[in-house]
């Protein structure tokens, strides 16, 4: 498959669950990210704001803050993502694409982060991605050497996507029945 038929087809899958089996997926990935270790331990995260039928792991947000951790969410900034602290899942607004991203908080620098959660419309086995094709998240975390936790429903997980040389792989894939670790 290319990349723009995994884009077609994991698309017209999220698109197919009702708000019941969305919901439901959603709160079972939460629950295997509240058993990993990086998780458990990590001080600093750098969430994504769901869009277009990603899995939501925002209701983890407001744990980890009420926990003292630190929040963050990717803002677009040129070509790049920059990493905006937050205190609340107020004060968001449409941002680049769409996505929702703070309106106000401080940058912290890359290296603060200890987990990301990355979302994307397909993974494969060995940590790859397909996301929508801008390049944002790979230039991304090809700076950060935090721990990098793909988000995906079962159907988002393929045995090999294609791949360029500027492809990073995330470590582990949490899906709602299982954990991928990077081979």
């Amino acid at each position: 498959m290319v990349k723009e038929d995994i884009r077609r087809f994991v698309i017209d899958n999220r698109k197919a669950l009702s708000k019941e089996e969305y919901t439901e997926l959603s709160s079972k990935i939460r629950e295997r990210l509240c058993r990993i270790d990086k998780v458990k331990r990590g001080r600093c995260f750098l969430f994504y704001y769901p869009l277009k039928g990603e899995p939501d792991i925002l209701p983890l947000v407001q744990s980890l803050l009420m926990g003292g951790k630190c929040v963050a969410f990717p803002v677009v900034k040129g070509n790049e993502i920059k990493a905006v602290k937050v205190k609340s899942l107020s004060n968001f607004r449409k941002g680049a694409f769409g996505v929702y991203e703070p309106s106000c908080g401080e940058h912290i620098d890359e290296d603060r982060i200890d987990v990301v959660f990355v979302p994307g419309l397909a993974f494969d086995k060995d940590g790859f991605r397909v996301g929508f094709g801008k390049g944002f998240y790979d230039r991304f975390l090809r700076k950060v050497t935090a721990f990098k936790i793909g988000i995906a429903f079962d159907f988002q997980i393929f045995d090999r996507i294609p791949r360029d040389e500027w492809d990073v792989p995330v470590d582990i894939v949490v899906t709602p029945h299982h954990i991928f670790r990077r081979r």
